[in-house]
Parts: C-alpha cells; structure tokens; sequence
C-alpha cells in the first residue's frame, strides 16, 4: 500500500514521464487530470488522477506496476475509464 505519495508527485511531471510496466512493454502515460478528494481518517490528502494511455493495448482494471520519475516502481489499483481513437484514460484512486 502507497501511504505516503501525495498530489504533488503527479504535479508538474512532463509527458510520458510515467510509465504502465507490462511483460515485455513499456506504456507511456501522461496526467489529464488530478483531484483532490475529502480527507478521511485514513489519509489526510485523498486524490484521484486520471493518466492518458496508448490506443492499444488497453489494459484491464487490476493491480498494474506504474513507474515514477521520483517514486520508482509501484504495484497500484489501476481502472480504465474512457476510450477514444488517440488513447486510453486510466484512474488511480488513492484513498
């Protein structure tokens, strides 16, 4: 369980500075959208962030390893939530 990453490690990140891990690829993501959520007993500074993937592949909601520029590698809840022709929009939850 990631509990001490805040909002502010996916702030200000360039490009496809993050990357989706699969066997034998490397999927280069970009932040679309960040937003912070109500704070809970758990963690003080809930957020969700919205990462822009490939067309192809897709790949299903599950447990996915994302490297970080700052954080390295992390094995996280990843949901896709939308589709198009130029990419794919995953959400990570951190709550």
């Amino acid at each position: 369980m990631v509990t001490n990453i805040a909002p502010s490690a996916f702030e200000g990140l360039e490009p496809e500075s993050l990357w989706l891990l699969t066997p034998g690829q490397r999927l280069p993501l970009a932040v679309r959208e960040l937003r912070r959520l109500a704070p809970t007993r758990v963690r003080a500074e809930p957020f969700a962030v919205v990462l822009r993937g490939p067309a192809e592949p897709m790949l299903s909601q599950g447990i996915h390893r994302l490297a970080h520029p700052r954080w390295g590698e992390m094995d996280l809840f990843i949901v896709p939530i939308g589709r198009d022709a130029s990419g794919v929009d995953y959400e990570i939850v951190f709550n």
